[in-house]
């Protein structure tokens, strides 16, 4: 879900892309050209923080959100548990390929 400083973000960055645009194609001078950007983003930024402040002040948010441990902490162990087997293939693949190249070593001299 897209929080509320995120959308203010996208839309700030939304208007800033649309002022250049419109700066392009409506410029006459340099000045006008750092005109237009900066003056829509300056709306935009204005318009999503008060659609933002609406959003935050009219919705019911929980205040207290628990997170389930038990749920957590067996999803963490199982995958504590594959990384900790995938690391013991790469050492166990890494201590072959080192054996390979002694071998290759020994045999070149």
């Amino acid at each position: 879900m897209l929080g509320p400083s995120n959308y203010i973000s996208f839309l700030t960055v939304v208007g800033f892309f649309i002022g250049t645009s419109f700066g392009i194609v409506k410029a006459d001078d340099a000045g006008m050209l750092l005109f237009w950007p900066l003056a829509i983003t300056v709306v935009f930024y204005i318009l999503s923080v008060g659609v933002a402040s609406y959003f935050i002040g009219s919705s019911e948010v929980k205040k207290n959100v628990y997170l389930n441990t038990e749920a957590f902490e067996t999803k963490y162990d199982t995958l504590a548990h594959a990384i900790a087997i995938r690391e013991k293939e790469l050492q166990e693949t890494l201590e072959f390929r080192r054996e390979i190249e002694r071998e290759d070593a020994e045999e070149a001299h």
